[in-house]
């Protein structure tokens, strides 16, 4: 006979390897047990309810603090990186080579950049997985993505072009009290960093291979450079804005879930 387990809540049957309700996300040890089992949570609400209690969710706005900070300081380097490598361009098109310094400062820029960004990602993986481990105690159901998995596709680069963008696509729609994530906003977001890659690289290149003289690619390159740098910093606006956006979204929930607890009627003695 094949081993099952039944969701407690919206009564699912799943394989007995899965880890949570493939219907509704709960986790298999608040949700259900094996099928022989009696003693099944009463519903879905209960679930809720006992995860929900004020003062369980887990702190953000430290790990939201840093990310804000690391988008900002990532963002400063990049336009630092793009202002020494247009000044090393300037020179090079009056036939003068950069001196050396200029060229090792440049190039330190552009680690520096690579490497607060590569941080960056990953304290914003943490403050994004933390915000979907809330979800629950905020009575805001189970999302299709658990904290830890949150944490890797938003860390991990390429991976979080993709997928950053629909996980805070999820965590926004289940917070919000129409249930409607800002899809404008996030697509901004994400088309920002999605052209921003594309002109760094491929676009930037063929554009400059085909062009007639070193002048006019030199040009190109610059404005491509620009273009790229100007689209990064309003991603990173952007992406300031959604984090700010979650966080207060999170705390009017929050104040929302301890509110019956807070106006207790006392009846006349």
């Amino acid at each position: 006979m094949k081993q099952i387990w039944v969701c407690g809540g919206c009564k699912s049957v799943n394989q007995l390897r899965a880890s949570r309700c493939y219907k509704c996300h709960v986790p298999r040890p608040a949700a259900g047990q094996e099928l022989a089992a009696v003693d099944v949570p009463a519903s879905h609400e209960d679930i809720v309810q006992r995860a929900a209690t004020p003062g369980s969710r887990y702190t953000t706005w430290p790990f939201a603090l840093v990310a804000i900070a690391l988008v900002v300081v990532c963002v400063a380097l990049r336009l630092a990186n793009v202002i020494g490598a247009l000044g090393m361009v300037e020179v090079l098109v009056i036939g003068l080579a950069p001196p050396t310094p200029e060229i090792e400062r440049v190039a330190w820029l552009g680690i520096a950049w690579l490497v607060v960004g590569l941080v960056g990602a990953l304290a914003w993986g943490i403050w994004i997985g933390r915000v979907v481990a809330n979800l629950p105690r905020l009575g805001r159901g189970w999302p299709n993505v658990t904290p830890g998995t949150a944490v890797f596709e938003c860390a991990i680069p390429v991976v979080n072009l993709f997928r950053a963008p629909a996980v805070m696509r999820e965590v926004t729609a289940r917070l919000s009290s129409d249930g409607l994530p800002p899809n404008a906003l996030i697509f901004a977001w994400w088309a920002m960093l999605f052209i921003t890659l594309i002109l760094e690289r491929p676009i930037s290149t063929v554009v400059t291979l085909f062009s007639s003289s070193v002048e006019e690619a030199i040009r190109r390159g610059v404005v491509m450079t620009l273009i790229s740098a100007t689209l990064f910093s309003i991603a990173g606006a952007l992406a300031v804005v959604l984090v700010l956006l979650v966080e207060r979204t999170q705390a009017i929930r929050a104040r929302e879930l301890a509110r019956p607890s807070d106006e207790v009627e006392h009846a006349p003695a």
